[in-house]
């Protein structure tokens, strides 16, 4: 997870985002405590390196409308995969106001 956070803060940072820099670390710890909760699940890790991979070659390719379709792919997966992993804890456990 840390990996990952470095990562994105680089994306951030190499483009000077500072807006997203501030999201991210904002949100980051409870987005970790999410995932700790709910997942991940080992299977996660090839997709997240895969998009990352993805990322990467086209921000070398100069490839902006490229990189930010990967990105914004990116995190609508993550986005599903957590609700998904929340959704599926509750339908197991019950919902916590049960």
């Amino acid at each position: 997870m840390d990996a990952n956070r470095a990562f994105h803060r680089h994306i951030h940072q190499a483009a000077g985002n500072r807006d997203a820099i501030l999201i991210l670390e904002r949100h980051w710890l409870f987005i970790r405590a999410l995932w700790r909760r709910y997942g991940p699940r080992p299977e996660r890790f090839q997709g997240v390196i895969a998009d990352h991979r993805q990322m990467l070659a086209a921000f070398a390719a100069r490839d902006t409308e490229g990189a930010a379709a990967i990105t914004a792919a990116h995190t609508a997966k993550a986005k599903q995969r957590l609700l998904e992993a929340m959704h599926a804890h509750f339908a197991s456990e019950g919902h916590p106001d049960d």
